[in-house]
């Protein structure tokens, strides 16, 4: 993925992403190129697994958007492609192929086919058996929640949680294949090419509800009795998101920690509409303490700015006001500097020197 970016990054002459927007052409390219070793991936998955499904070819008419109308145009951006290529049929990308290792699959294969139909392929297959999902339409509703989660992770990390209601409604994501068109999941403005999700914050959750959220019921003692209850009590309200009994998937990952866990999504909703029963609950024994009260208590913000610029050497740093990414350290050492996206591909790193340049 980052040597694909890296390559792709002279050309584009910007980034991805800027803060909380994403360049959505930039990332649908970046999607085409990944899903160029989406059916080696499911091979070799088929072969680990014994799964015989994820080792069905794709079908040509499954390939759709702009990317895919110039078969043409499928390229191997890293310099030592895993296995040596094979033409593309008509809308369909030339993809990483193996005679032998699809022989070897075959052989190992014991149990019987997925289903005895020819026009089936392991995109059907994973669709199917991961998201009970089947439809064109379907799948388009996976990609475009994947994308808003993309934005909402983005605006959490550059501004904050733009939403305390939003969650990623489903347990897998949907393939690199199905990221198409990506444009037009947006209703939004442009501001030069990059789009963004607008959210609706909600209510913030206390901080006792959030632990409620995301805590087992191992950890039910982390809570206050009150609250732990919710987990544990067969009556309670809340009961159906804590199974006792439920369904792991390691999904092609080795470690049991890996896995993907199959249990309910909470209702956020739901969810306060019962904490904040408990948390009025004023009756004997029932009530939280002092101390539990200020552990549901909310933080205030707090915003840290100089008093002008130039008074940073208060701190002793040695910046002189300048811009700490570009400036000189008090040593007289030049810092490093962040650089374009040109410069990098002219061959200048962040420290002046010249490096090699890459091979296209």
């Amino acid at each position: 993925m980052l040597s694909i970016y890296i390559d792709r990054l002279p050309e584009w002459g910007d980034y991805l992403t800027d803060k909380d927007e994403i360049h959505p052409d930039r990332f649908e390219e970046l999607m085409y190129n990944l899903a160029a070793y989406e059916e080696e991936h499911f091979n070799r998955r088929a072969y680990e697994e014994n799964e015989p499904g994820f080792a069905l070819p794709p079908r040509p008419e499954e390939f759709y958007g702009t990317w895919y109308e110039d078969q043409d145009s499928w390229i191997y951006l890293s310099e030592e492609p895993p296995k040596p290529m094979r033409r593309a049929k008509q809308n369909e990308p030339a993809v990483a192929h193996d005679e032998e290792h699809d022989r070897k699959v075959t052989v190992r294969f014991q149990k019987k086919h997925p289903q005895d139909d020819e026009h089936m392929s392991y995109r059907d297959f994973y669709y199917r058996e991961k998201l009970n999902i089947f439809t064109r339409e379907e799948r388009r509703a996976v990609v475009r929640d994947y994308i808003e989660g993309l934005h909402w992770v983005l605006h959490y990390y550059h501004k904050g949680c733009g939403s305390w209601e939003w969650f990623f409604p489903h347990l897998y994501a949907p393939l690199a294949t199905d990221i198409v068109n990506v444009r037009d999941f947006y209703d939004n403005k442009e501001t030069e090419g990059f789009c963004r999700f607008d959210f609706k914050h909600g209510r913030i959750f206390p901080p006792l509800a959030q632990l409620l959220s995301v805590l087992p019921p191992q950890s039910a003692d982390l809570l206050p009795k009150q609250l732990s209850e919710l987990m544990l009590d067969d009556s309670s309200p809340l009961a159906s998101y804590y199974p006792k009994d439920f369904i792991t998937d390691k999904n092609g990952k080795r470690q049991s920690w890996e896995a993907v866990v199959k249990i309910p999504f909470i209702d956020g909703n739901a969810l306060l509409e019962v904490v904040d029963s408990v948390l009025e609950d004023s009756s004997e024994g029932r009530k939280l303490s002092e101390f539990e009260k200020r552990r549901n208590s909310q933080g205030k913000v707090h915003t840290y700015v100089p008093n002008k610029p130039g008074s940073w050497d208060i701190n002793g740093d040695g910046l002189n006001g300048e811009d700490p990414m570009g400036g000189r350290s008090k040593s007289g050492k030049a810092r490093f500097s962040r650089r374009s996206p040109q410069e990098f591909s002219a061959g200048q790193g962040a420290s002046g020197v010249q490096y090699p340049k890459r091979s296209t």
